[in-house]
C-alpha cells in the first residue's frame, strides 16, 4: 500500500497500518546514520583527552588558575553563541555541507592546540579552545538530521545509540592517555614539538579528518516542498510558547545540571593536583572512566527501575539524589582546607565523583519528556 508521511510517499507492507508504522521514502537507514554517529564521538573523546591534562598543560606554558578559567570560559562562551546560529543554518543549508564545515573547523582547532607551545603559547590555546567551542555546535545539526530524516518509530533508538556511543568514550580515557603519556617527544620542522600535551591535538585532528571523510557517505534525502515550506518560528514566538507552557522549568533544571557538571569536571584536575599529586593524567583519566561507567549503567538501569513511574516523580527523585551527592562532595573537597598532598582517602573521591553521574544522567530522559509534554500541550 502507499501512504503519505510528512508530504512524501512511503511504502507499507501488506496488512501494516498506515502512518508512523510505514517507512517513508525519505527515511534514512542505520547505515546512512553512521556519519552522524561519528560526529557524536568528537566531543567525548576530546573531553577524555583534554580534561585530565589541560591544567598541567596550562601550567607548563606558564599559566595559572586565571588562565585556566579563561580558556574554559572561551570554549563554553563560543559554544553558547554558536548553537543558535547553527540552529538557524540547519533550515537553510544541507546537513552534509554544514556538518562538514563544522568538522573541518574542529580539525583546525585541534591542530592549533597542538601547535600552541611553539606558536603563541597560552593565547593560542585560548583561541584553539574557542574555535573548538564553535565547532562543538555540530551536535545541533546532528540532532536536527535525526529528527528530520529518521521516522518516529526509530528516532528514540537513534538517539539512544548516539547517547550510548558518547558514554562509551569515557572508559577509553585511561587507555588513550596511558598511550599519550608514553609517546616520545618529537621535534618537527619549524620548531614544532609534539609532547604528551600536544599529541592530544594531533589525535583529535586525525579523528576529525576521518569523520570528514565519512561525511562523504552521508545520505541526505531531498527535502519535500512541504518540508521546505514550513515557516521557521520566530524567536519571540518560541519564547512565548516556552513561558506560557511553563517549559522554562525544564530549561532551569538543564542549566543547573550543566553548570554543576562543568564546575565539577573542570575543577577536578586542580583538586587532585593539590590533594593527590601522584594521580597525574592517567589517574584523572581513570576517575573520569569510573564516572562514565556509572553513566553507562544508568542508560540500562534507569528504564528498568522507573518503568511505570511518572516523569515528574523520576525527575524529583533524581534531582533529590543529585543534591544529596553534591552536598558531601562540596563539603569534603570544597569547604575543608587540607595540607598539600594530604586529603581524605582516595576512595572517597572515587565514590562521590562517580556517584554524581548517576542522578545527573538519570534525570535527562524524564526532563526531556516533561519538556515535550508541556510544549506540545500548549502548541495543541
Amino acid at each position: 500500500t502507499i501512504s503519505v508521511v510528512g508530504g512524501e510517499r512511503g511504502l507499507c507492507r501488506a496488512g501494516e497500518a498506515t502512518g508512523d508504522a510505514c517507512e517513508p521514502s525519505w527515511a534514512v537507514g542505520w547505515r546512512g546514520l553512521l556519519p552522524i554517529y561519528l560526529t557524536s564521538l568528537v566531543l567525548p573523546i576530546d573531553d577524555a583527552l583534554v580534561l585530565p591534562s589541560l591544567w598541567d598543560f596550562v601550567r607548563e606554558l606558564g599559566g595559572d588558575a586565571r588562565w585556566y578559567g579563561l580558556i574554559q570560559m572561551a570554549y563554553y562562551v563560543a559554544r553558547v553563541v554558536a548553537m543558535p546560529v547553527v540552529g538557524v543554518l540547519v533550515g537553510r543549508m544541507a546537513y552534509g555541507r554544514l556538518l562538514s564545515v563544522l568538522v573541518a573547523v574542529g580539525m583546525v582547532a585541534s591542530l592549533l592546540y597542538a601547535a600552541a607551545p611553539s606558536y603563541g603559547g597560552l593565547p593560542s590555546v585560548l583561541v584553539a579552545r574557542a574555535v573548538l567551542g564553535l565547532a562543538s555546535s555540530s551536535s545541533v545539526a546532528s540532532m536536527g538530521y535525526v529528527a528530520e530524516f529518521v521516522p518516529p518509530q526509530r528516532r528514540v533508538a537513534a538517539y539512544a545509540v548516539t547517547f550510548g556511543l558518547q558514554r562509551a568514550c569515557g572508559p577509553l580515557a585511561p587507555v588513550l592517555n596511558l598511550l599519550v603519556v608514553r609517546l616520545p617527544v618529537v621535534t618537527l620542522g619549524g620548531g614544532l614539538q609534539l609532547t604528551k600535551y600536544t599529541y592530544v591535538g594531533v589525535l583529535t585532528a586525525v579523528l576529525n579528518g576521518i569523520i570528514l571523510m565519512g561525511m562523504l557517505a552521508l545520505q541526505e534525502p531531498r527535502r519535500s516542498r512541504e518540508q521546505l515550506s514550513v515557516p521557521t518560528p520566530k524567536m519571540r514566538e518560541i519564547c512565548r510558547t516556552v513561558v506560557r507552557s511553563r517549559a522554562y522549568v525544564s530549561y532551569l533544571i538543564s542549566f543547573q545540571n550543566n553548570w554543576s557538571n562543568q564546575v565539577l569536571l573542570w575543577t577536578l584536575p586542580i583538586v587532585t593536583d593539590q590533594l593527590y599529586p601522584s594521580m597525574g593524567i592517567v589517574g584523572n583519566s581513570t576517575l573520569l572512566a569510573c564516572g562514565a561507567m556509572v553513566g553507562l549503567l544508568t542508560v540500562w538501569l534507569v528504564p528498568q527501575v522507573t518503568a511505570g513511574m511518572q516523569d515528574r516523580t523520576v525527575l524529583l527523585v533524581t534531582q533529590g539524589i543529585l543534591g544529596l551527592v553534591l552536598l558531601p562532595y562540596a563539603l569534603v573537597f570544597g569547604c575543608i582546607d587540607y595540607p598539600a598532598g594530604r586529603g581524605p582517602p582516595r576512595w572517597v573521591l572515587y565514590v562521590l565523583f562517580s556517584a554524581y553521574f548517576f542522578p545527573n544522567l538519570a534525570q535527562m530522559p524524564a526532563n526531556n519528556a516533561i519538556y515535550t509534554k508541556l510544549v506540545s500541550s500548549r502548541s495543541a
